[in-house]
Protein backbone atom coordinates (compact mmCIF):
# COMPACT_ATOMS: atom_id res chain seq x y z
CA UNK A 1 0.00 0.00 0.00
CA UNK A 2 2.73 2.47 1.03
CA UNK A 3 4.81 1.54 -2.02
CA UNK A 4 1.87 2.20 -4.36
CA UNK A 5 1.35 5.62 -2.77
CA UNK A 6 5.04 6.47 -3.29
CA UNK A 7 4.87 5.25 -6.90
CA UNK A 8 1.86 7.48 -7.62
CA UNK A 9 3.55 10.43 -5.95
CA UNK A 10 6.69 9.75 -7.99
CA UNK A 11 4.72 9.65 -11.24
CA UNK A 12 3.09 12.96 -10.29
CA UNK A 13 6.37 14.66 -9.36
CA UNK A 14 8.51 13.02 -12.07
CA UNK A 15 6.22 11.94 -14.92
CA UNK A 16 8.26 9.62 -17.09
CA UNK A 17 6.89 10.85 -20.44
CA UNK A 18 5.95 14.48 -19.82
CA UNK A 19 9.26 16.34 -19.39
CA UNK A 20 12.83 15.43 -20.31
CA UNK A 21 14.68 14.91 -17.03
CA UNK A 22 17.87 16.28 -18.53
CA UNK A 23 17.02 19.38 -20.57
CA UNK A 24 13.49 20.01 -19.29
CA UNK A 25 11.84 19.90 -22.72
CA UNK A 26 8.09 19.97 -21.85
CA UNK A 27 6.79 19.00 -25.28
CA UNK A 28 6.23 15.34 -24.38
CA UNK A 29 8.45 12.33 -24.94
CA UNK A 30 8.27 9.46 -27.40
CA UNK A 31 10.14 7.29 -24.88
CA UNK A 32 10.51 7.51 -21.11
CA UNK A 33 12.72 9.98 -19.26
CA UNK A 34 14.68 11.64 -22.10
CA UNK A 35 13.81 13.55 -25.24
CA UNK A 36 15.14 12.24 -28.54
CA UNK A 37 17.97 14.79 -28.58
CA UNK A 38 19.25 13.91 -25.10
CA UNK A 39 18.75 10.18 -25.68
CA UNK A 40 20.94 10.40 -28.78
CA UNK A 41 23.81 11.59 -26.57
CA UNK A 42 23.81 8.28 -24.69
CA UNK A 43 26.41 5.92 -26.14
CA UNK A 44 26.44 2.83 -23.91
CA UNK A 45 29.21 0.32 -24.35
CA UNK A 46 31.48 -2.07 -22.47
CA UNK A 47 34.21 -0.28 -20.53
CA UNK A 48 36.69 -2.13 -18.31
CA UNK A 49 39.49 -0.40 -16.41
CA UNK A 50 42.34 -1.27 -14.10
CA UNK A 51 44.75 0.99 -12.24
CA UNK A 52 48.09 0.60 -10.49
CA UNK A 53 46.82 3.21 -8.04
CA UNK A 54 44.32 0.75 -6.57
CA UNK A 55 45.47 -1.35 -3.59
CA UNK A 56 46.27 -5.02 -4.12
CA UNK A 57 43.40 -6.03 -1.84
CA UNK A 58 40.95 -3.79 -3.74
CA UNK A 59 38.99 -4.45 -6.91
CA UNK A 60 40.93 -6.05 -9.74
CA UNK A 61 38.78 -4.44 -12.43
CA UNK A 62 35.94 -1.93 -12.80
CA UNK A 63 33.22 -2.28 -15.43
CA UNK A 64 30.77 0.41 -16.53
CA UNK A 65 28.47 1.20 -19.45
CA UNK A 66 28.63 5.00 -19.73
CA UNK A 67 30.87 7.88 -18.75
CA UNK A 68 29.60 10.00 -15.88
CA UNK A 69 28.45 13.05 -17.82
CA UNK A 70 25.15 14.53 -18.92
CA UNK A 71 22.54 13.31 -19.54
CA UNK A 72 23.17 10.13 -17.53
CA UNK A 73 24.72 12.04 -14.61
CA UNK A 74 21.54 14.06 -14.13
CA UNK A 75 19.41 10.91 -14.23
CA UNK A 76 21.64 9.21 -11.66
CA UNK A 77 21.26 12.18 -9.32
CA UNK A 78 17.47 12.06 -9.73
CA UNK A 79 17.57 8.32 -9.01
CA UNK A 80 19.77 8.61 -5.95
CA UNK A 81 18.79 11.89 -4.31
CA UNK A 82 15.23 12.54 -5.56
CA UNK A 83 13.98 8.98 -5.08
CA UNK A 84 13.12 8.34 -8.74
CA UNK A 85 13.88 4.64 -8.35
CA UNK A 86 11.65 3.86 -11.34
CA UNK A 87 14.67 4.83 -13.43
CA UNK A 88 16.32 1.49 -12.58
CA UNK A 89 14.86 -0.48 -15.54
CA UNK A 90 16.00 2.26 -17.91
CA UNK A 91 19.51 2.10 -16.44
CA UNK A 92 19.57 -1.67 -16.91
CA UNK A 93 18.56 -1.21 -20.55
CA UNK A 94 21.65 1.00 -20.97
CA UNK A 95 23.76 -1.83 -19.51
CA UNK A 96 22.47 -4.68 -21.70
CA UNK A 97 25.61 -4.98 -23.82
CA UNK A 98 27.80 -4.82 -20.72
CA UNK A 99 25.72 -7.40 -18.84
CA UNK A 100 26.01 -9.79 -21.78
CA UNK A 101 29.79 -9.66 -21.27
CA UNK A 102 29.47 -9.96 -17.49
CA UNK A 103 27.51 -13.21 -17.86
CA UNK A 104 30.54 -14.91 -19.38
CA UNK A 105 33.02 -13.72 -16.73
CA UNK A 106 32.30 -16.47 -14.20
CA UNK A 107 31.07 -14.41 -11.24
CA UNK A 108 29.65 -16.37 -8.32
CA UNK A 109 27.54 -13.64 -6.74
CA UNK A 110 26.38 -10.04 -7.00
CA UNK A 111 26.92 -7.87 -3.90
CA UNK A 112 25.57 -4.30 -3.55
CA UNK A 113 27.56 -1.53 -1.88
CA UNK A 114 25.66 -0.86 1.38
CA UNK A 115 24.40 2.37 2.89
CA UNK A 116 24.68 3.11 6.59
CA UNK A 117 21.39 2.61 8.48
CA UNK A 118 21.05 6.35 9.09
CA UNK A 119 21.56 7.21 5.40
CA UNK A 120 19.18 4.44 4.39
CA UNK A 121 16.45 5.90 6.63
CA UNK A 122 17.01 9.36 5.15
CA UNK A 123 16.99 8.20 1.53
CA UNK A 124 14.39 5.45 1.85
CA UNK A 125 16.21 2.98 -0.37
CA UNK A 126 19.71 1.88 -1.36
CA UNK A 127 20.27 2.65 -5.04
CA UNK A 128 23.04 0.02 -5.28
CA UNK A 129 20.73 -2.65 -3.87
CA UNK A 130 18.02 -1.77 -6.39
CA UNK A 131 20.54 -1.94 -9.24
CA UNK A 132 22.01 -5.20 -7.94
CA UNK A 133 18.58 -6.88 -7.83
CA UNK A 134 17.93 -6.00 -11.48
CA UNK A 135 21.45 -7.07 -12.50
CA UNK A 136 21.05 -10.40 -10.71
CA UNK A 137 17.75 -10.98 -12.50
CA UNK A 138 19.23 -10.00 -15.88
CA UNK A 139 22.39 -12.12 -15.59
CA UNK A 140 21.24 -15.04 -13.44
CA UNK A 141 24.09 -14.40 -10.98
CA UNK A 142 22.86 -14.89 -7.38
CA UNK A 143 22.38 -11.78 -5.25
CA UNK A 144 24.03 -11.79 -1.81
CA UNK A 145 23.49 -8.72 0.38
CA UNK A 146 26.39 -9.46 2.74
CA UNK A 147 28.28 -6.17 3.12
CA UNK A 148 27.62 -3.85 6.06
CA UNK A 149 28.70 -0.21 6.48
CA UNK A 150 29.95 0.07 10.04
CA UNK A 151 30.02 3.87 10.26
CA UNK A 152 28.15 6.72 8.64
CA UNK A 153 30.83 8.19 6.38
CA UNK A 154 30.68 11.59 4.73
CA UNK A 155 29.33 11.68 1.18
CA UNK A 156 32.19 10.92 -1.18
CA UNK A 157 30.92 13.34 -3.84
CA UNK A 158 31.43 16.25 -1.45
CA UNK A 159 35.05 15.39 -0.65
CA UNK A 160 38.27 16.15 -2.56
CA UNK A 161 39.84 13.15 -4.24
CA UNK A 162 42.68 13.06 -1.70
CA UNK A 163 40.24 12.61 1.22
CA UNK A 164 37.98 9.93 -0.23
CA UNK A 165 40.14 6.90 0.54
CA UNK A 166 40.53 7.91 4.19
CA UNK A 167 36.80 8.63 4.49
CA UNK A 168 35.83 5.02 3.72
CA UNK A 169 38.89 3.29 5.17
CA UNK A 170 37.70 0.36 7.30
CA UNK A 171 34.05 1.39 6.86
CA UNK A 172 32.81 -1.99 5.63
CA UNK A 173 32.58 -5.53 6.92
CA UNK A 174 31.26 -8.76 5.45
CA UNK A 175 28.54 -10.68 7.33
CA UNK A 176 29.57 -14.15 6.15
CA UNK A 177 32.38 -16.18 4.58
CA UNK A 178 32.83 -16.00 0.81
CA UNK A 179 35.58 -18.59 0.53
CA UNK A 180 36.89 -18.89 -3.02
CA UNK A 181 34.12 -16.80 -4.61
CA UNK A 182 34.49 -14.34 -7.47
CA UNK A 183 32.37 -11.35 -6.44
CA UNK A 184 30.71 -8.68 -8.58
CA UNK A 185 30.39 -5.52 -6.49
CA UNK A 186 27.55 -3.23 -7.66
CA UNK A 187 27.15 0.54 -7.27
CA UNK A 188 25.79 3.38 -9.41
CA UNK A 189 29.00 5.32 -10.21
CA UNK A 190 32.72 4.50 -10.21
CA UNK A 191 34.98 7.55 -9.80
CA UNK A 192 38.20 7.25 -7.77
CA UNK A 193 37.47 3.68 -6.72
CA UNK A 194 37.85 4.46 -3.00
CA UNK A 195 34.47 3.06 -1.95
CA UNK A 196 34.74 0.00 -4.18
CA UNK A 197 38.26 -0.76 -2.99
CA UNK A 198 37.28 -0.47 0.66
CA UNK A 199 34.36 -2.85 0.03
CA UNK A 200 36.63 -5.22 -1.88
CA UNK A 201 39.03 -5.39 1.06
CA UNK A 202 36.18 -6.55 3.32
CA UNK A 203 35.12 -9.13 0.71
CA UNK A 204 38.66 -10.48 0.39
CA UNK A 205 39.04 -10.66 4.17
CA UNK A 206 35.90 -12.84 4.10
CA UNK A 207 37.65 -15.22 1.70
CA UNK A 208 36.66 -13.94 -1.76
CA UNK A 209 39.29 -14.85 -4.34
CA UNK A 210 38.46 -11.85 -6.53
CA UNK A 211 36.30 -8.73 -6.42
CA UNK A 212 35.40 -6.58 -9.41
CA UNK A 213 33.20 -3.50 -9.57
CA UNK A 214 30.20 -2.98 -11.85
CA UNK A 215 28.48 0.39 -12.18
CA UNK A 216 26.22 2.18 -14.61
CA UNK A 217 28.70 5.03 -15.10
CA UNK A 218 32.40 5.66 -14.66
CA UNK A 219 34.52 8.78 -14.36
CA UNK A 220 35.45 10.63 -17.54
CA UNK A 221 39.10 10.39 -16.47
CA UNK A 222 39.10 6.87 -17.87
CA UNK A 223 38.19 8.03 -21.39
CA UNK A 224 41.81 8.74 -22.31
CA UNK A 225 43.46 7.06 -19.36
CA UNK A 226 46.30 4.57 -19.57
CA UNK A 227 44.32 2.59 -16.98
CA UNK A 228 41.75 1.60 -19.58
CA UNK A 229 41.93 -2.02 -20.72
CA UNK A 230 39.60 -1.71 -23.67
CA UNK A 231 36.50 0.01 -24.89
CA UNK A 232 33.89 -1.81 -26.94
CA UNK A 233 30.96 0.22 -28.23
CA UNK A 234 27.51 -1.35 -28.10
CA UNK A 235 27.05 -0.42 -31.73
CA UNK A 236 29.87 -2.68 -32.87
CA UNK A 237 31.65 -5.82 -31.76
CA UNK A 238 35.12 -4.47 -32.38
CA UNK A 239 37.53 -4.00 -29.45
CA UNK A 240 39.89 -1.09 -29.14
CA UNK A 241 43.17 -1.27 -27.21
Amino acid sequence: MIRRVWERMGEFLFPSRAVCLNCGDPSGLEEEWLCARCRARLKPGVHAVQSDEWPEDGVSRAWFALYYEEPIARLIRAFKYDGVYRLAPFFISCMRSLLATIRSEGFDCVVPVPLHEKRLRERGFNQAEVMAAFISQETGIPLRDVLRRTRNTKRQARLPVTSRRENVHGAFTCACRLSGLKVLLVDDVFTTGSTANSCAKALRLAGARDAQALTLAGSRRYRRSKDRIYRKNAASNSSKP
